[in-house]
């Protein structure tokens, strides 16, 4: 049940996002710096929603029962909103970095929270995976993949929790990620870093 209220409650932000696109409300707080993600995945998406646009011009053609048209159009209705949903939540929610937190995130699917006293190092490297989903494990690290990339990658003090998409928990002390301008975001979360209070301390 807790995966069911996660998927919903997740879904139905995700097609809220467009409105909040429209509106220009990025989720980044005062202070912090926006690191995108979007590109290596705008292409995709976009193509997927016209393919499902097509689609329901195609099959709106044929001589199928009034029933089968009805589900069609909302089959393919739904694809096209949740796909312009998706690709707005990563846009108004990219990664953020500040003096107090990192937060790694998948539009409104996944945000991991992390504390800049417990960051060790970080850097720019890029990672190369087979076909796969965006969340994958192994031992400790934790690695967010887009485009069968990841990027940069920082190390912490000690492993943090998070909740993956559909509530469970998870812990990773490494966490590798995907930024569209990967030196850029580096340098970004290394001068966050360096104005941490116990960077003067």
């Amino acid at each position: 049940m807790n995966a069911l209220v996660s998927y919903l409650r997740n879904d139905s932000r995700t097609l809220a996002s467009t409105v909040a696109l429209l509106r220009r409300r990025p989720a980044v707080a005062p202070g912090a710096v926006a690191m995108p993600y979007v590109r290596a995945q705008r292409a995709l998406l976009l193509t997927f929603g016209g393919i499902s646009l097509v689609e329901s011009v195609v099959f709106s053609l044929a001589r199928f029962p009034v029933t089968a048209h009805v589900i069609l159009w909302f089959a393919d209705g739904y694809t096209v909103l949740f796909t312009l949903g998706l690709l707005s939540s990563m846009i108004t929610r990219p990664h953020a970095v500040s003096p107090d937190e990192l937060r790694i995130r998948l539009g409104h699917y996944l945000d991991v929270r992390v504390p800049m006293k417990k960051v060790a190092s970080l850097r720019h490297e890029k990672k190369t995976y087979d076909a796969g989903g965006y969340l994958r494990f192994s031992g400790e690290e934790f690695m967010l993949v887009l485009d069968a990339e990841t990027n940069v990658v920082v190390e912490l003090t000690e492993p943090i929790t998070f909740t993956r998409p559909l509530g469970k928990q998870a812990s990773a002390r490494v966490i590798a990620f995907y930024a569209d301008d990967p030196a850029a975001a580096a340098e970004a979360c290394r001068d966050a870093l360096s104005r941490h209070p116990s960077a003067t301390e």
